[in-house]
């Protein structure tokens, strides 16, 4: 009887200190406010169609969704976005662009000769490698310099400091040759990113 006792006591002892240790869902970023970011599922979505940290969209004529979609201020004040394919484990397909005159809910447009923004669409080569055997990374881009490349990236909004909003881009080859015959369209996409702090923490990645 004693052993039977024994054992229910050391069951809720041990039941009191799980519970003491439960402080609720861990937050990897405690700094940054999701209080304020929009559900798609909600009527008061404000016409949010995605979900906060996600892009989602036409490349090439195939729907994809990147996530994960975050960006972060630089130390020089620049605006970097970054987004990944979901789940890519095979091409890392990335999408990079960066705002330096950012200037809140607005449009912002780029061609083949301008310098802001800046945006980019890497990816690993399924085929060749350097003479290391070293997987190459192809790089398009809308800044070209040369005849072809624009992108319109349209913000809609920037509740608790994440971004919302529209772009569509069409960019061209550059490296590791440049081949203006080679594109990549994004048609129009929505995205939803998730601010981040500088430095990146977490396993982010530039």
């Amino acid at each position: 009887m004693k052993n039977v006792v024994l054992a229910s006591v050391l069951v809720v002892m041990t039941s009191m200190t799980i519970f003491s240790c439960n402080n609720g869902a861990y937050d990897a970023h405690p700094n940054t406010d999701l209080s304020s970011a929009l559900n798609p599922e909600s009527p008061d979505s404000g016409g949010v169609n995605i979900y906060l940290g996600s892009l989602e969209g036409r490349v090439n004529s195939r729907k994809q969704v990147f996530a994960p979609a975050f960006y972060y201020i630089d130390e020089g004040g620049t605006y970097r976005f970054v987004a990944r394919i979901k789940d890519d484990t095979l091409f890392h397909r990335t999408l990079r662009f960066s705002i330096s005159n950012y200037n809140g809910v607005d449009t912002y447009r780029a061609n083949a000769i301008s310098q802001d923004p800046v945006m980019t669409f890497s990816m690993f080569d399924s085929m060749k490698r350097d003479l290391q055997g070293r997987r190459i990374v192809k790089t398009y881009t809308v800044n070209t310099n040369a005849s072809k490349g624009f992108t319109d990236i349209l913000i809609d909004g920037e509740e608790g400091g994440n971004i919302r909003g529209r772009m569509y881009s069409t960019m061209y080859l550059v490296s590791p040759t440049q081949n203006l015959q080679d594109s990549i369209n994004f048609e129009l996409s929505h995205f939803y990113f998730k601010k981040e702090n500088y430095p990146l923490e977490g396993g982010l990645e530039e």
